[in-house]
C-alpha cells in the first residue's frame, strides 16, 4: 500500500499531466491492470520462486498478488487525488500552508474513499485468483506453518476438488458458496465506498 499511495501522489501532484513521463506511467499502469493473471503467475514463478529462491510459498503468492493489485490501487488513489478541486490547493498555498501539509491534511483525507475502493477492488480480484497462485504458492492440502510453506486459496481449493478429488463436487460447491459470499460482501463495500467517494466534500482547510 505505501508504494501504491506514493506512486499515486507522484502521478497526481508532482508529475505534469501532459509530460512524457506521466503519460508513460499512466499507460503502463492501464496495461498492467489488464494483463491476464496467468502472466503474473509466470512472472512470479520466475522472479519470486526461482530468482529470489522463495520457492512455492505463501510469500511468493502474496507478492505476486500484490503486483496484480498495485495498478488498481495506484489508479484509484490517483483519480481520488485528481478529483479534489484545484481551488483548494491554490487557497491553501495562498495561506502559506506547506505542500506537505496540504497533501497530508487536505488531499489524502479527500482521496481516502478512492484509496479504499481501489484496495477493495484489488482484494476482490486477489480472493478469486487461481492461475497466478498455481504457479507461485502451490496447492498443498495441509496447514502451513510459515509464510515460506506452500498453501492454497479458496479458488485453488475449488479447482483441486473439482479436478483431482473423486466425488469432491459437493465440497467444491460449498467452498464456492463461501467464496461468492466473500466477493458479494467485498463488492458491496466497494459500491458503498464508491457512493461515498462521489459525494465527498472537503469541509475544512
Amino acid at each position: 500500500m505505501p508504494v501504491g499511495v506514493g506512486a499515486a501522489i507522484f502521478l497526481s501532484e508532482f508529475s505534469q499531466m501532459g509530460s512524457r513521463l506521466g503519460r508513460s506511467l499512466r499507460l503502463s499502469l492501464d496495461i498492467l491492470a489488464g494483463v491476464p493473471s496467468i502472466v503474473f503467475g509466470l512472472f512470479g514463478n520466475a522472479f519470486f520462486c526461482k530468482t529470489l529462491g522463495l520457492g512455492f510459498s505463501i510469500l511468493s503468492g502474496g507478492l505476486t498478488l500484490a503486483c496484480m493489485v498495485l495498478p488498481i490501487l495506484i489508479r484509484s488513489t490517483q483519480q481520488g487525488l485528481s478529483a479534489v478541486p484545484q481551488d483548494y490547493r491554490r487557497s491553501a498555498s495562498a495561506l502559506g500552508i506547506s505542500r506537505i501539509a496540504i497533501l497530508w491534511e487536505i488531499l489524502l483525507p479527500a482521496a481516502l474513499p478512492g484509496l479504499v475502493v481501489g484496495l477493495l477492488l484489488g482484494i476482490g480480484r486477489a480472493i478469486a485468483e487461481t492461475a497466478a497462485l498455481l504457479f507461485t504458492s502451490g496447492y498443498v492440502d495441509r496447514m502451513p506453518e510459515s509464510l515460506f510453506d506452500s498453501g492454497r486459496s479458496l479458488s485453488v481449493h475449488i479447482f483441486d476438488l473439482s479436478v483431482n478429488v473423486s466425488g469432491g463436487e459437493s465440497k467444491a460447491y460449498g467452498t464456492a458458496l463461501v467464496l461468492i459470499l466473500i466477493l458479494v460482501l467485498t463488492n458491496s463495500l466497494v459500491a458503498w465506498m464508491g457512493d461515498r467517494f462521489r459525494k465527498v466534500r472537503i469541509l475544512d482547510v
